[in-house]
This record gives C-alpha cells, structure tokens and sequence, in this order.
C-alpha cells in the first residue's frame, strides 16, 4: 500500500461503482479514496447495496459471526477509521476446544487479540441501536470519507454500446453510467450469475453450507460462564464438521459447518450433552431463535477480473473456511491499488490484483484443506483425539507462552489468526511429533484397557516424562 501510483492526466474523475457494501466493498471504497488523497486522483466512488445493515435479523447483516482479528482493526487505523468500543460486543481471551477425547482450554498466545461484533444491528428482540453494526459503521466511514451510497438493489449490468464502461441497472429501473465496476456482494448474492452475461467467464466459488443462529441468554451467565472464551467442537458428528459457540453481550452466536447442513441440524446439535454444559440447567432452543444458513466459500472463483471489472471477497477468493473478514479486507486492498494503478485495465488488474490475490491464498488454501481432512479424521477418533489433548496440556504444564507449538497449532488452525502454512511447520516440529506417537500409543493402551472413554478420558497433564 506504500507504493506511489503513476501520476495521472487531470480529467474527469474516474466512476467507481462498487457492488456491496459490506466490508469487502466499504474497505474498497477506503482504500480508494486514501490513495486518490495522496496521489491527487480525482475519482468518484459510488457504493450500491440493497441493505443498509440496520435491520434486525438476517434481513440486516451478512450471514457471519462476526469474529476479528486486531490486524483488521489496525487496517482500519492507517485508513484513518477508528472502531468505537460500543461495536465491539466481546474480546476473546481464550478458545476451548471439546473432543471424544477431552477438552482443553487454549489461553491467547502473546500478541494476539481477537474481537466479536454483530454484522447488522443484531438479532430479532434487541433494542434497536444502529451504532451496534460494524457493516453499517464501515459504511458510515467510508461515506464521511468522501464516497456515495445509494440504497439500491442491482438488478443488471452492461457493458456500454458507446464507449468503455458499464451501465448498472437498478431494481427501480435507475441506469448508472461507470468506468469501473467492483463486484463486492458477496458470494450469498445471485448478481454473480448476472455478470456472466457480460462475457467475462465469471464463474462463483464452489461453497459449503453452513448454518447459524443467535441465542438469546442472560449477560451476567454469558460473562460468568464464557468468560471471553469461544467454544470450539469437534466431536466427529456425521452431518457436522466442526461448530463454535461465539459469546456477544446478550447472545451466544451458535455456528455448525459442514457440507450441506441445516436448521435441523443446529438444533439436533445444540442438544448434544457436551454443547448443553454450555448453556443454564434446563435450558432448550427457542424455536423462534433467529438464524441463517450462509455459503462458504471452499475453491476460488474463475475469471474474476475483466477489462473495467474485478470481484473481490468471497465472491472471488477467502481463507479455507476461516477469516472471512481478513480475506475481504486484504482483496479490497489490492483491488484499490490495482485501479488507481491502472485507471481499471485487466493488464493492471492481472498483475496488482489477480496474481497477487492467488499467490496470498492458493497454496495456504491446499494446506488449509489438508489440515482440516486430518482434522476431520482425528475428531473421529477419540484416541488420537486424547493424544493431542495430553502433548498440549503437557506443553500448558511445563513450557512458557510463546513456546507451545501443538497449542500455537490448535490456534491458528481455529481462529484464522495466522496462515495454514504457519500452523503447519508449528506441527511439524519433531519434539511435537514425537509426542503425538508417544502419547498415542498410551492412549491406546488405555482404550484397549477400557479406561478411554469417549468424551471424558482428561488426563491431567499428559503422560510425558
């Protein structure tokens, strides 16, 4: 983001239409107004999006937990956005992940520090407060920056008869004449499928399904039980490959990812002896709970740039299942600067957007499915799940913080707070090898013995020596 853009002729500004004005689309249109700042571009930045993130429920958010990283709020920062503490809902001290094995508490490593905020302005029965949103706080931000929002649903876009650019079609039949066109709406919305009518060989992501709700519960058991903590399950369910609890002020944000799961899903899993400890004695789901079912994405999209056109977010590339919001933050950057660079040619794009985009994610993205299909056959075996649980309570027991791979592993590989690739040579390290073959091998013994039982063997420390 330090590098000086060529200096371009002074002319009409250039017409920027982003699509989406959720945080991919708000951070493009930051990014693209701080740059044009410092390099004397005159540019016009149009943000068009249906929602104005100030409606109870899904109707008023983005189908997402709502779980950041401080490097997203640093970002923020050097754009000169400032997030005021009433956004924030929660500050996550810790993880505890639950096995067939056992539980372990994993405290925050050094340095790091991750935040929840609700999307929209939270689930239905909350009080309205639109200063509660974070996609309605960008938005507010990047409009006191300079950009215009136009509460409007996109209902087509050409490619303009005369001349470069495109013409945006508006629900209420409002046309828009633009220079260049950011596709930020995300990979929940069908205007994907409307851009491949351009010619541009647009294709989406393939995704998963998962599903979510909001659970209403008293804040003094949410402060008292949670203690910051996000719950963390992998307890080798069929339909399930992994869900969380994420603590907010008067809400527990209930996630359950698998490849097509539903409603009914959630609600069986919530019933689950060791999801029910999470919640007061006697406690059951409301039917009425609020909740949606977004996509994840899992592969990357396909021609995502076009003369005059780029798609960012999830509609075009994300971290393997974690850290939405990073990836949105990190695509608009590049977006941004691969614009201005290029006053929006696909030559410009390719190089400052596409190949960078790809060399960020590609290959951590292939180490990210390979270490979630061992996840997937560890959490199904309460062996192997008992053996990892004992080298990282031996590591709690006896190493300093900043010095626990097996731990650093579990962290990174569950927040999204640092690359795959990271999380992998953590694990990969002999001694942590070691431990594993040993501490499987007492773990079997134990299950041979009839001494390991699923989802309540929880050795103290471990059985290293």
């Amino acid at each position: 983001m330090d590098v000086d853009l060529v200096p371009a002729h002074r002319g009409p500004p250039l017409r920027i239409a982003i699509i989406g004005a959720g945080p991919a689309g708000t951070v493009a249109a930051l990014n693209l107004l701080y740059l044009a700042r410092r390099n004397d571009r005159p540019i016009h930045v149009l943000l068009l999006d249906r929602k104005t993130f100030t409606q109870f429920g899904p109707a008023g958010c983005n189908l997402c937990a709502g779980v950041m990283s401080a490097a997203l709020i640093h970002d923020l920062e050097r754009l000169g956005v400032i997030i005021p503490p009433h956004v924030i809902q929660q500050k996550i001290l810790g993880y505890e992940l639950e096995t067939l094995g056992g539980s372990i508490l994993l405290p925050r490593p050094p340095g790091s520090v991750i935040y929840t905020a609700y999307r929209g302005i939270g689930p239905r029965g909350l009080h309205y407060d639109e200063e509660r949103s974070f996609d309605a706080f960008l938005l507010r931000s990047a409009v006191r920056a300079g950009a215009e929002y136009r509460n409007s649903l996109v209902a087509d876009v050409q490619r303009r008869e005369s001349g470069a650019g495109f013409r945006i079609v508006c629900a209420d039949d409002e046309t828009l004449d633009v220079d260049v066109i950011v596709g930020a709406f995300g990979i929940n919305s069908t205007l994907g499928r409307r851009l491949a009518s351009l010619g541009t060989g647009y294709r989406p992501p393939r995704a998963v399904l998962a599903c979510q709700a909001e659970v209403p519960l008293d804040e003094a058991f949410i402060n008292e039980h949670y203690q910051g903590q996000i719950k963390i399950f992998n307890l080798g369910l069929r339909q399930i490959r992994f869900a969380s609890l994420t603590p907010k002020q008067r809400h527990v944000t209930v996630s359950v990812l698998g490849r097509a799961v539903t409603r009914l899903d959630l609600m069986s899993f919530l019933e689950h002896p060791a999801v029910l400890k999470h919640f007061p004695p006697g406690w059951r789901c409301p039917e009425w709970v609020c909740s949606c079912q977004p996509k994840l994405p899992v592969t990357a999209a396909a021609h995502p740039i076009a003369e005059g056109l780029v798609v960012i977010g999830d509609a075009d590339i994300s971290r393997y299942l974690k850290d939405g919001i990073g990836s949105a933050f990190f695509t608009a950057a590049q977006a941004a600067q691969a614009i201005l660079e290029g006053v929006g040619s696909r030559e410009a794009l390719r190089k400052t957007y596409y190949r960078l985009s790809r060399r960020h994610f590609r290959v951590d993205n292939w180490v990210g499915r390979f270490l979630f299909a061992c996840n997937d056959l560890v959490s199904r075996r309460p062996v192997m799940a008992a053996a990892f649980l004992a080298v990282a309570r031996w590591e709690q027991a006896t190493l300093p913080p900043g010095r626990r791979p097996l731990n650093e592993f579990l962290w990174e590989m569950f927040t999204g707070d640092a690359p795959y690739r990271t999380a992998l040579r953590a694990v990969l390290r002999p001694g942590v090898l070691a431990g594993l073959l040993w501490e499987t091998l007492v773990a079997t013994f134990a299950w041979i013995r009839g001494e390991l039982k699923i989802g309540s063997w929880k050795p103290e420390a471990g059985n290293r020596k």
